[in-house]
C-alpha cells in the first residue's frame, strides 16, 4: 500500500468515526469524547489538505516532502509568532492550532511508517506456516 492510499484510507476511517452521532463513544463520553472528535476533525482536515497538496500521481517521496514542507512551514511559523497559542486561519476560515498540526504531523509519519513496517508475526513463521518459538513457553 502506497502512501497515499494509506492517508485516504485514514480519511474513510475518520469519516466513519465522525459520522455517528455523539461520536463512537456516545453522548456520555462528555468533555473526553468532545476532545476526541474535534481530534480526528482536524487530523482529517490536515490529511485532506496533504492529499491536495501532494500531486495525484504522488510517489511515497512525495508524499513524504509534503509532511515535511508541512513541518517546516508550521516551525517557521511558531517560530516567527509570540503567541502562546500559535494559530492562523485558512482560506476556509478554519482556525489551525499550530502545535496541534505538529503533534498530528507526527501521528501521521508513524501511521505511515506503522503501515510500511513489515509483518513482526507473518515474519516469525516458518516453512511450513508454523508459529516460530517466539516467546516463552510453558
Amino acid at each position: 500500500m502506497n502512501e497515499r492510499s494509506i492517508l485516504e484510507q485514514r480519511v474513510v476511517t475518520l469519516n466513519g468515526l465522525l459520522d455517528i452521532p455523539e461520536g463512537p463513544l456516545g453522548s456520555k463520553a462528555g468533555t473526553l469524547g468532545r476532545q476526541f472528535r474535534e481530534r480526528w476533525r482536524a487530523e482529517r482536515r490536515l490529511i485532506q489538505r496533504i492529499l491536495e497538496e501532494a500531486p495525484q500521481d504522488a510517489a511515497d517521496a512525495d508524499m513524504t516532502a509534503t509532511l515535511a514542507l508541512w513541518r517546516d512551514r508550521t516551525t517557521a511559523f511558531i517560530r516567527g509568532t509570540n503567541d502562546e497559542q500559535p494559530s492562523w486561519t485558512d482560506r476556509h476560515g478554519t482556525v489551525w492550532d499550530a502545535h496541534l498540526v505538529l503533534a498530528l504531523l507526527d501521528d501521521v509519519q508513524e501511521r505511515i511508517e506503522a503501515w510500511k513496517a513489515p509483518d513482526v508475526v507473518g515474519d516469525a513463521l516458518d516453512a511450513d506456516d508454523e508459529p516460530a518459538n517466539v516467546g516463552p513457553t510453558g
